[in-house]
């Protein structure tokens, strides 16, 4: 099973982009939970890895979550949390920065079907590894993100020389 965390610096933004990914749901099979602006009214926009954290926990009883942001410090504050998170919740994580709306909702369809399950592997996202300073990364697209939900193939890794 494969949970989705929608990280944005807009909570308009992020509800609206999980209220779209709920629609797409047939069942209860993939959980969204929604980590987006800050509790500030007077500066509302912008990310925080505490949040980015406690809405990872709250979906954590799945075999893998996906982390999907918006763009810049959602990046930062998602690696943040992961430092934070306890390793064996970490292992779980994948961080993906394919296209907010659209890789969301491919991602959540892809998952409560049962296309991705415990043999998740985005090659197009950047995967968190505990206790190794490096972090494996390759640009993604909307195109990349759903054929490698579709067919599965196992990651091809790389990594920044």
């Amino acid at each position: 099973m494969v949970n989705l965390v929608i990280v944005s610096h807009s909570s308009r933004l992020g509800e609206g982009v999980g209220e779209l990914a709920r629609q797409m749901l047939m069942s209860d099979s993939c959980k969204i939970a929604i980590a987006a602006g800050i509790d500030d009214p007077q500066n509302p926009i912008g990310t925080d890895a505490v949040k980015v954290m406690e809405a990872i926990e709250s979906v954590a009883d799945a075999d893998h979550v996906l982390v999907m942001m918006d763009m810049g410090s959602a990046l930062l504050s998602a690696e943040t949390a992961l430092e934070l998170l306890a390793p064996e919740i970490a292992a779980k994580v994948r961080l993906c920065a394919a296209p907010l709306v659209e890789g969301t909702l491919a991602a959540t369809v892809s998952a409560a079907s049962g296309r991705i399950s415990t043999k998740l592997s985005l090659t197009p996202c950047m995967r968190w590894k505990p206790n190794v300073n490096n972090w494996v990364y390759r640009p993604p697209t909307l195109k990349s993100l759903t054929h490698v939900l579709r067919t599965m193939k196992k990651p091809v890794l790389w990594r920044w020389s």
